[in-house]
């Protein structure tokens, strides 16, 4: 991993320990929450840098003693590249985690769908549609709450609105 990365993870989990220190002392239920908001970010990197380093360091001692024992070399190399294994995965994963957030990813959407011209088969895919986004919702974790709707004759909607 990039030495830039490796500093920045580091600086991550005295962040992080900082953090737990203030997060114990907070009293003001605001402060408390967002305290708790930036925790519940930077615990799971946090957790996934002490396995990718865990893992290195397992390869690199698994290497040496490859290197010190020629009888057991084979088994060491193997678990050396297990580890290495371990440790590309847990890169990958870090490199996605630390990717940076949309504020706006945790805002609610209003989302309206319409009929407009077509008829009834407009209608019908207005509320086909609506179900393949209630369905997404359903599989994120997020809650699907209706503010309007007109139903159609045809078993869709003229006119949806959900948040």
């Amino acid at each position: 991993m990039d030495q830039a990365i490796v500093t920045r993870l580091e600086e991550s989990a005295a962040a992080l320990a900082a953090l737990e220190k203030e997060l114990s002392s907070a009293v003001e239920p605001a402060r408390y929450a967002e305290l708790g908001r930036r925790h519940s970010e930077l615990a799971p990197i946090v957790a996934l840098f002490g396995r990718w380093k865990r893992a290195e360091q397992d390869r690199v001692e698994a290497e040496q003693s490859a290197a010190a024992d020629p009888e057991l070399a084979g088994e060491f190399r193997k678990l050396a590249s297990e580890k290495e294994a371990e440790a590309e995965a847990a890169e990958a994963e870090l490199r996605a985690l630390l990717v940076p957030r949309d504020p706006r990813d945790v805002k609610d959407v209003i989302v309206e769908v319409r009929s407009a011209a077509g008829g009834d088969e407009a209608a019908i895919w207005a509320g086909d549609l609506l179900r393949m986004y209630e369905r997404y919702a359903d599989r994120h974790g997020f809650k699907v709450e209706p503010l309007d709707s007109s139903p159609s004759e045809a078993g869709g909607y003229d006119k949806v609105t959900v948040a």
